[in-house]
């Protein structure tokens, strides 16, 4: 199952919604201050958020759920950020707790993903200490022993199986 709770502060008061999508091809969430179009409805008076403003939905082939940012074809896009990163044209992929900014809101992405059992996982294998570092923790060394990872060697292993 995979699950996404927003939250975010509005007119001084805590706002949250949680969505689960345990089904193929479910319908993205669509944040914006347009009542009509939108899922996650901002109530946002200086009017910095768009009335259809980004939708997030989830892919099922990566176990990830993304951000797209549905101003991108106008004019003048309306930008979105997650963890600081501009987003216009480009799905940005939403790790735990990131942080998405729309106009002058702030909300936070809590998600969680369970990947199936029988998924085999791709990540870089340390040279030194052996270990594997998943691609969804990865960074440029190795979380174990430090040793950078910039010449390290794929590695595909299952879940339930020790990297």
């Amino acid at each position: 199952m995979h699950k996404i709770a927003l939250e975010w502060v509005e007119e001084g008061r805590n706002r949250s919604q949680a969505f689960t999508f345990d089904k193929p091809n479910e319908q993205p969430i669509r944040i914006g201050r347009d009542e009509r179009q939108c899922d996650v409805i901002i109530k946002d008076l200086a009017k910095t958020v768009s009335g259809l403003h980004v939708e997030i939905f989830f892919d099922t082939a990566k176990y990830t759920f993304y951000l797209r940012n549905l101003t991108k074809n106008r004019d003048k896009p309306n930008p979105a950020w997650v963890n600081g990163q501009k987003v216009v044209e480009e799905d940005t992929a939403l790790k735990h707790r990131a942080i998405i900014q729309l106009g002058k809101m702030t909300l936070t992405a809590n998600v969680t993903s369970d990947m199936p059992e029988d998924t085999p996982v791709n990540g870089l294998k340390c040279h030194v200490c052996g270990h594997v570092s998943p691609q969804s923790s990865l960074s440029l060394v190795c979380q174990w022993c430090g040793t950078s990872l910039a010449s390290a060697p794929t590695a595909v292993y299952f879940p339930d199986e020790k990297p």
